[in-house]
This record gives C-alpha cells, sequence and structure tokens, in this order.
C-alpha cells in the first residue's frame, strides 16, 4: 500500500480528526494559502475549505453561545458587584443628605424643617429614603402636605394681625398697652362690619341701620390703658 508522507493512505479518503485540527493550523501559518497548505497534505483544495469553514464554526459558536452555567456564573457574580455598589453608595448618599440639611435643622421648628426638606428633594433622593434618614414617619410628612393650603391662610391671617397691632402701638406714640391695643383692634373690626353691612350690625341691612345712619349710634367700647 501506498504511504504519502503525512501519514494517510493514499487510497483513502478518511482523515482523522487529529490530521484535520493541524491541517486547520497550518492554513493559518503568515503567507500560506489554502491551495499552497492543500498541495503540500496531499488532500483536495475544497476538503482543506471545508475543514475550515467547520473549524470557523465551532469557534463562533462557542464565543456567541456560552455555555448556560458559565452564563448564570456571570450573571450572579454582575448581581453582586451591582449590590456592593449600592452598599457603598447609599451611606455616601446620607452623609451627601445630613450635610446639606444641617444648615437647615439650626433654627426654627425641627419637624416643619425636616418635612420641608423632603419636600424639597424628594425627586432626587425619595420620600421613603428622606424620612428613614431624618427619622420622620411618612404620615406625618404626607399630613404635613396635605394641610399646607390651611397653614398658609392662617400665616397670612396672624400677619395682618400683627401689622395692625404694631400700627396701633405706633399711632399711640408707644403709649397702648395690649388691653387698649385689644380693645382698639375691636373696634376696627366693628367699623369694618358695618362697612360690609352684615345682619345685626350697624350697616344698611342691620337692625340699627337708622341709628346709625342719623349719627347716633351708640359707642359700646371701653377706654382704658
Amino acid at each position: 500500500m501506498m504511504v504519502q508522507e503525512n501519514g494517510v493512505p493514499a487510497g483513502m479518503k478518511h482523515y482523522s480528526a487529529e490530521f484535520k485540527a493541524d491541517a486547520v493550523l497550518y492554513r493559518s501559518r503568515l503567507g500560506a494559502t489554502v491551495r499552497s497548505v492543500a498541495a503540500d497534505l496531499g488532500v483536495n483544495t475544497e476538503t482543506l475549505r471545508n475543514w475550515i469553514r467547520a473549524a470557523d464554526g465551532r469557534r463562533s459558536g462557542a464565543h456567541s453561545a456560552p455555555p448556560a452555567a458559565v452564563q448564570a456564573g456571570g450573571d450572579a457574580v454582575q448581581a453582586e458587584l451591582a449590590a456592593a455598589r449600592k452598599r457603598i453608595r447609599e451611606p455616601e448618599e446620607e452623609r451627601d443628605i445630613l450635610r446639606k440639611a444641617s444648615p437647615v435643622f439650626r433654627d426654627g421648628d425641627a419637624l416643619v424643617n425636616r418635612c420641608q426638606f423632603v419636600e424639597d428633594h424628594q425627586r432626587r433622593h425619595g420620600v421613603k429614603r428622606l424620612c428613614d434618614i431624618f427619622g420622620l414617619s411618612r404620615s406625618s410628612f404626607y399630613y404635613w402636605r396635605r394641610t399646607a393650603a390651611a397653614r398658609a391662610a392662617r400665616q397670612a391671617v396672624d400677619a395682618g394681625l400683627a401689622a395692625r397691632i404694631r400700627k396701633a402701638h405706633q399711632d399711640s406714640d408707644g403709649t397702648y398697652g395690649v388691653p387698649r391695643i385689644t380693645a382698639e383692634l375691636r373696634d376696627q373690626a366693628g367699623r369694618s362690619s358695618i362697612t360690609s353691612g352684615s345682619p345685626g350690625s350697624c350697616g344698611p341691612s342691620g337692625s340699627r341701620g337708622s341709628a346709625c345712619a342719623a349719627g347716633t349710634a351708640p359707642r359700646s367700647r371701653t377706654r382704658w390703658r
């Protein structure tokens, strides 16, 4: 039987897997061509091309579809890294929040300041996160926010009253005390109700309207210092 130098019988077309792998590797050498390698190994050119295509397909499949176990292991590692980053990021975020809040909490009502800070920064950090950091219950925060309009109205009334008290004190050159200023404010409130004509007042629709119109309405206020 005639045998070629590569150890493959001349009359047989069966080649071992090792021989095929060596042939493909031989083809990858610099300057080598399919035709020259096939001639050197004594194989058909098209046969060598088929071996090369098969080897390329196996390598491509190995890269594009990793084994399920390897992929699952990679996912677990990624999840663990994400959790570690979160554990590191949370304390840093908490320190940043407390640093920003420190000047705000120095003065005024502590509860109001905390609620206002949560209101101002909830878009970035979230209500739950901020309430946890400040030891504030979310129900307290939501109640504070729900009653904001009523508080604003009450504050406006208080501000108006304070302005009238200051004016009465200034008009008296600082001589009026609390009782006298209180009487003045009540008198002003009475005149306001006369102008508005509320029922029972000294106005057009009040029971004493005629007396007021005649300028004989009784003065009920008491003057004292």
